[in-house]
């Protein structure tokens, strides 16, 4: 089931890929979002086509697992539904209406075309019938494909939240061997994270009505899917808590309007998000007090999975009052968060007796990057037998980014991060999934900790601002603790937690040579094409 896992960096590459292409065609394809002056809170002109990169980004990669994917087919063409109209929506402005429509559709073909999410009924008592079962799923879907749409806010928001649910999805479907689960959830996030890189305050593009209405829809017919299955334990309920941010937030807003008389569907500023605006929270920092608020709701779910529904229910109702309590009745605005915030981002802290060893570390921290890169090499070869590569994975790559290399004259930045990370991706992988002799492993792991402090050491010590710490590197983290913790029983002796680990650092050491000096770049693009070279040499 380990290879499941490779839908994400599949579909990570694609969206990093999309992402700026589509930015570039967006006026072109009327996928622009113009500034209001009233709700939307960004004041120049924005491309909002980060959905439909996302959206096909997702379906690439699963394309490639299709064979494993068949027990997900109505969700697979609900979610089409839906990119669909969400796609029509940005483009022509259609009426809400037209929006419900759609989303019904998909609703239908998702529910009824897969009659095992019917095998538990929702709740567990007797007085649900089937129908009442149908109606509450239908409500769901419906329910957070609208929150989702309405949670997108602010820059990051509405992605890094789904991403935070999707995490914990995949965990618990590692947990119950639902491959076709774990396979589009980790299709997803991959997606997201790869959005996030251009979505994170200061934002580059939207995701729009199509990203924000197919991730949703998809997010909740997920765990709709898996909470239901038989193959899985966890409660039927726990879907509440996964998603349970965005729902509180659209439940608060729809309170709000009807309470003051106005429609529930009208547009006004009394999200969860603008709430914290004005008390004077900065963009960036009202996003991560709502990304912490969703990673609560998350080891919530991870620690109430197998409790009773009622249970449940009682936590996320004691939640959201305590929640809704503070924001309401406390007079936080009384606290002038604006004078009391130190930075907007969190950045290293440096040291003051380290920083005249700069060079030192610098220079070190680069030696042992290519004593590293070597290491790794030498031990992969000598480890990966012919045949034990993914397919022809490695060859598809190569001849991907050559591709690249050529259009993208002028962009080289992006070619270099998309053959890096190709090779990372699979160097790693290949490599924990292998049967190495304790020498080896420990070599390895001596190597990889020397990596780690040496980089860390040369970042704290840097003079430049090469290397931030902002929230797309706390949702990065997040997502690799949350797979940490999977169980993958099919997979051998692969150790998930190490990989994970492994593959973030690496990533990290490669975005920092390659914004450092271009001559790190060539290193890291010619290092990576070879080792592509030598992988394709192996594919089965």
């Amino acid at each position: 089931m380990a290879i499941a896992l490779l839908s994400f960096p599949i579909a990570l590459l694609m969206s990093m890929l999309l992402v700026p292409i589509l930015m570039h065609f967006a006026p072109n394809l009327r996928l622009v979002d113009r500034p209001d002056g009233l709700r939307k809170m960004h004041m120049h002109i924005m491309p909002k086509s980060g959905g439909l990169a996302v959206g096909l980004a997702v379906l690439i990669s699963i394309l490639y697992f299709f064979d494993q994917f068949t027990a997900l087919i109505p969700l697979l063409l609900g979610s089409l539904v839906i990119l669909f109209s969400g796609l029509m929506d940005d483009i022509f402005d259609l009426n809400f209406k037209w929006k419900f429509f759609f989303q019904m559709i998909a609703s239908f073909i998702f529910l009824f075309g897969t009659p095992e999410i019917y095998e538990k009924l929702y709740f567990s008592h007797s007085f649900f019938s089937g129908f009442a079962t149908k109606i509450v799923l239908f409500t769901f879907l419906m329910g957070v494909s609208n929150a989702i749409n309405l949670s997108d806010g602010l820059d990051g928001l509405a992605a890094g939240i789904t991403l935070l649910s999707l995490s914990i999805i995949a965990l618990f479907a590692s947990e119950a061997e639902l491959v076709a689960v774990l396979i589009m959830a980790m299709a997803l996030m991959g997606a997201l994270m790869g959005f996030l890189r251009y979505n994170t305050h200061p934002a580059q593009v939207f995701m729009g009505d199509t990203g924000s209405q197919f991730i949703g829809f998809t997010t909740a017919a997920l765990a709709i899917y898996l909470s239901q299955n038989t193959a899985s334990a966890i409660s039927p309920a726990l879907p509440l808590l996964i998603l349970g941010l965005p729902i509180l937030d659209t439940l608060m807003v729809m309170a709000v309007r009807i309470h003051a008389g106005k429609s529930p569907f009208s547009a006004d500023k009394n999200h969860l998000h603008h709430r914290l605006i004005k008390f004077g929270f900065r963009h960036s920092h009202a996003v991560l007090i709502l990304y912490c608020v969703q990673m609560l709701l998350m080891v919530a779910a991870y620690q109430l999975r197998y409790q009773h529904e009622l249970i449940i229910l009682f936590f996320y109702l004691v939640f959201s009052t305590v929640f809704l309590t503070v924001l309401f009745f406390t007079k936080l605005e009384n606290f002038n968060f604006k004078e009391k915030l130190i930075t907007q981002h969190l950045n290293i802290i440096k040291i003051s007796w380290l920083s005249a060893l700069t060079g030192v570390f610098n220079s070190s921290f680069k030696v042992m990057t290519f004593l590293y890169a070597c290491i790794f090499m030498m031990l992969n070869l000598y480890c990966i037998k012919f045949g034990s590569v993914v397919d022809y994975l490695p060859l598809y790559l190569l001849i991907l980014c050559f591709t690249l290399m050529r259009v993208f004259k002028n962009n080289q930045l992006l070619t270099t991060r998309l053959v890096a990370y190709s090779s990372v991706i699979l160097l790693i992988y290949n490599f924990s999934v292998i049967n190495s002799s304790p020498i080896i492993e420990n070599i390895s792991n001596v190597s990889f900790i020397a990596l780690a402090a040496f980089f860390i050491l040369s970042i704290r010590t840097m003079k430049n601002n090469l290397f931030r710490f902002n929230n797309h590197d706390v949702i990065i983290l997040c997502v690799f603790f949350m797979g940490s913790l999977m169980s993958l029983p099919a997979s051998g002796d692969a150790k998930i937690e190490v990989m994970l680990f492994r593959f973030a650092l690496i990533i990290y050491v490669v975005e920092y040579l390659i914004l450092n000096s271009k001559k790190s770049a060539l290193f890291i693009k010619l290092s990576s094409f070879y080792s592509l070279f030598l992988l394709s040499l192996l594919a089965r």
